[in-house]
């Protein structure tokens, strides 16, 4: 056999020597190291699966959360706009009062003051009456006693003698 025959068997021996040797030493914390890895990997995908339910759950809860705070919402205005309209009623009710309230107190005071402007302008009419019919009554005196018409009983009244209120 020839020297490099030789040399290409032993070196086949040596390399096969050599990793069964590895092997051999190397081969339980391998498969430990292998193993933990996988375990890891296992455990990591586990967990991001935990995960992504989690986040899928809390999602479906937002989702659900969203829905009834809609319908919250929806329910909280519907019973905005019912008291809305219950209280622009009572407002309109109250001021309709009011308004009813000012107008008879208006049409009061407007009778009262009327009533006061007429007897007021009854006594201004009833003395300027008076103060008229004095006046005439008193020019028609004077008239007469100028004349010596007027008499008491049998003698003559003169002017001096009458007084005048």
């Amino acid at each position: 056999m020839s020297e490099n025959f030789k040399y290409l068997i032993f070196s086949f021996i040596n390399f096969f020597v050599f990793f069964g040797f590895l092997f051999l030493i190397l081969r339980k914390p391998i498969s430990g190291f292998l193993l933990k890895r996988n375990e890891d990997y296992i455990n990591e995908s586990k967990k991001w699966s935990e995960a992504v339910l989690e986040a899928l759950k809390s999602a479906q809860d937002m989702k659900s959360k969203t829905l009834n705070i809609q319908k919250d919402g929806e329910e909280y205005l519907e019973s905005v706009r019912r008291e809305t309209k219950e209280i622009g009623a009572v407002m309109l009710k109250q001021a309709d009062d009011v308004a009813r309230t000012i107008k008879l107190d208006s049409e009061r005071m407007a009778s009262a003051e009327k009533m006061s402007y007429s007897t007021r302008l009854k006594d201004d009419f009833i003395t300027s009456l008076i103060k008229s019919a004095r006046e005439d009554l008193s020019r028609d005196v004077d008239q007469k006693l100028a004349k010596g018409y007027l008499v008491d009983g049998s003698t003559k009244v003169k002017s001096g003698d009458i007084k005048r209120a």
